[in-house]
């Protein structure tokens, strides 16, 4: 799927982000313009980490659930 650049007028490709799957980069591929080398990305080609539910309990709280359910 050939575009144009936003920042030239020239042709861009879509190529594999070479930063993919390291520290914060989540989109698979990337817009290049092939001729001033303008990169932009797409929304579609996220991957997003699943949520994982985040069990907050410490001592304090446990004792104030028990305290709480004691009448």
């Amino acid at each position: 799927m050939a575009a144009i650049c936003e920042a030239c007028g020239g042709r861009t490709e879509e190529v594999t982000n070479p930063y993919f799957g390291k520290a914060l980069a989540v989109h698979e591929h990337v817009i290049m313009c092939s001729q001033c080398g303008h990169v932009r990305f797409e929304e579609r080609d996220v991957v997003r980490a699943p949520a994982v539910a985040v069990k907050r309990e410490g001592p304090l709280l446990r004792f104030w659930h028990w305290f709480a359910h004691q009448s």
